[in-house]
């Protein structure tokens, strides 16, 4: 973390010279040292966040596609007019613990189009969904099987 807040200090600058460098690694060391002094912070986040970067790019390549699945879907229910529209409204628990993930979850179900979550409480989704098709097996979507290898990744 204490590289990626450097780099950024770089990048707001706009140029690197001594001056910026030197005050840059300062304002990183005391920047870092504040999140891990106030914001329960350390190295074994950085380390969890490495060991979760190739998850991370499989959510995101997971989200993309099932974001270009559901605009198929809509834009059938949309431009079909013999498609009749059934709106439901799903509940259903999940195994996922930390704030992060729910937090995750919650927004790639929104960012699909069809679908929307309306609702999260410990663990438990209200998710409003166009038809009965979008509403199919929430609770062991792609979306939940990258999120809890990313939590238990962060166990380990």
């Amino acid at each position: 973390m204490p590289i990626v807040l450097f780099l950024l200090w770089v990048i707001f600058n706009a140029k690197l010279n001594w001056e910026v460098a030197i005050t840059g690694l300062l304002a990183a060391a005391f920047v870092y040292s504040f999140m891990c002094k106030h914001m329960g912070y350390s190295y074994k986040t950085d380390i969890a966040i490495i060991k979760n970067i190739p998850l991370g790019i499989k959510f995101i390549a997971v989200l993309l596609w099932q974001i270009y699945l559901s605009n198929r879907d809509v834009s059938r229910i949309v431009f079909h007019r013999h498609e009749e529209i059934k709106p439901q409204l799903v509940f259903f628990k999940t195994q996922l613990k930390s704030d992060a993930a729910l937090v995750a979850l919650a927004n790639s179900i929104t960012l699909t189009p069809g679908t929307i979550t309306v609702s999260e409480h410990e663990g438990m989704f209200g998710v409003h969904c166009l038809n009965e098709h979008m509403a199919e097996d929430m609770d062991n979507s792609d979306f939940v099987k990258v999120l809890v290898k990313m939590e238990r990744s962060e166990d380990a």
